[in-house]
């Protein structure tokens, strides 16, 4: 038997009419009983010397449910939905009429509202204007003494001079002393305003009003009535200490200190106070200087109890402390008193 059939095999490639699937046969294979390995559809193929014929082999089926079967096929597999069918005259004329009927209910429902959106004008008397709320006055005074106590808040604030300032402060006897060691140093802080609609703060017979200076600084100033007149709490101003605030750690003197610091809670706890089921420390800090210290308070005491009552946050008090004996460093105080939940003092010599 001659072999040239395998010497010059060749296929040939055909594209299935049914699902596109692109397949391909012997080049001697003569056409007949071809299966599409997609669709599984009977084809017959076309030889190299006659026409090329439709390739699917034509089912007869004398119901022509063969012929039904191949046209839904057919349709599902038409890319370019030539067979797709019209949508009813009967569909399109409903949706029409269903646009319609509800733009005709939008177009009534306005006709019937005519114009009863539009606000009414007010009814005022013949010549009269109509009736105006007065507005809220910017400033809401208190007490009828309030006006009396800005005067001298600025008295003191605008004064040009340390020694200026000593007419307005509450026990001069005691105070002068102080105020005329910063002489030098002093410059007018100047009043630009007094926020008499915030509630002061109040304390004994003290009175905190905020102020704002000329810097555009907020503060709270205390004013103490004594012997009927008001006068300024100098020391709870300036935050008078009985150490100069940038003199504790250098020179970390012995005895108690009488310090009006800003606290706050801390997890300092190292060398001296190191177990925290036994103390509370507190941040301590002055507005005058950078420098940082921390305070110890025990936790199971009424001076414990007192500090955790404090407001949340940074608050200013008056604290009684010093250093622990033999104390390796100089930034651990330990606190003994706090006679004040504020810089003001009210005992006979602050």
């Amino acid at each position: 038997m001659p072999d040239s059939g395998k010497a010059s095999r060749r296929w040939n490639a055909f594209v299935c009419p049914e699902c596109r699937q692109v397949f391909r046969v012997p080049g001697h294979h003569d056409g007949r009983g071809v299966v599409c390995p997609g669709c599984r559809r009977m084809l017959r193929l076309p030889r190299q010397d006659e026409s090329t014929p439709p390739l699917v082999v034509p089912i007869h089926d004398s119901s022509g449910r063969g012929r039904r079967r191949a046209e839904k096929r057919s349709e599902e597999f038409d890319e370019t939905f030539s067979h797709k069918r019209d949508t009813p005259p009967w569909f399109r004329w409903a949706i029409v009429a269903s646009f319609a009927t509800v733009g005709m209910i939008v177009l009534m429902g306005s006709l019937l509202r005519g114009g009863k959106d539009d606000p009414a004008p007010p009814v005022t008397d013949a010549g009269k204007d109509p009736v105006k709320t007065p507005a809220a006055p910017e400033k809401i005074e208190k007490a009828p003494h309030f006006p009396t106590l800005e005067k001298i808040i600025q008295a003191f604030l605008d004064a040009p001079k340390a020694e200026d300032t000593i007419a307005h402060v509450r026990h001069p006897e005691i105070t002068a002393p102080r105020i005329r060691a910063t002489a030098e140093t002093y410059q007018a802080p100047g009043f630009r305003e007094a926020a008499w609609n915030l509630e002061p703060k109040r304390q004994g017979p003290g009175i905190g009003v905020i102020v704002q200076i000329q810097d555009f600084t907020e503060r709270v100033i205390w004013l103490v009535e004594e012997d009927g007149q008001w006068k300024i709490d100098w020391e709870s101003w300036v935050g008078w200490c009985s150490v100069p605030w940038e003199n504790i750690r250098p020179e970390k003197p012995a005895g108690t200190l009488r310090l009006r610091v800003l606290v706050s809670p801390a997890e300092y706890f190292n060398f001296t106070f190191t177990d925290d089921f036994e103390w509370l420390c507190y941040r301590l800090r002055h507005p005058v200087s950078d420098e940082i210290l921390f305070g110890y308070v025990r936790r199971q005491s009424e001076l414990g109890a007192a500090f955790q009552a404090l407001d949340a946050g940074e608050q200013a008090v008056i604290i009684e402390a010093r250093f622990p004996e033999d104390s390796p460093t100089d930034n651990q105080l330990l606190i003994e008193a706090m006679p004040s939940a504020t810089w003001l003092d009210t005992s006979p010599s602050p």
